[in-house]
């Protein structure tokens, strides 16, 4: 157990040492290792959704930087990533009605020019 508090400790990169923390939590190895590995949870979805953060401000094309996003909504990552689902599911919206349109005026168009070639006969 010792060896895999001392792991996550280093992984983790936390400001104290292995034997700092295992002296704070003398004879409650178990306590400390549940701890980290929440910790260590917590970094991963953390990473995970400011990954998925850049991956849909670069998709978008907004004018902003993930990076400037990101200072911007400094601990609020996960209300800005669900602001950017939102935007990006508009957007999608807006596509397909677009299309639609398009569509339905091409159509229009064609029959237009079918009933003006007709009726000139």
């Amino acid at each position: 157990m010792r060896l895999e508090i001392i792991g996550l400790v280093e992984e983790l990169d936390l400001p104290k040492s292995p034997d700092e923390l295992l002296a704070t939590y003398d004879g409650r190895d178990d306590e400390l290792l549940k701890n980290l590995k929440i910790i260590k949870i917590k970094k991963e979805k953390k990473a995970a959704t400011i990954a998925e953060i850049r991956t849909l401000i670069d998709a978008m094309g907004l004018p902003k930087t993930a990076d400037e996003m990101l200072v911007t909504y400094a601990g609020r990552e996960g209300g800005l990533l669900k602001n950017l689902c939102k935007m990006k599911s508009k957007r999608d919206e807006d596509a397909v009605i677009k299309t639609k349109i398009v569509n339905l005026f091409e159509e229009l168009d064609y029959r237009t020019k079918w009933t003006r070639c007709w009726l000139n006969m």
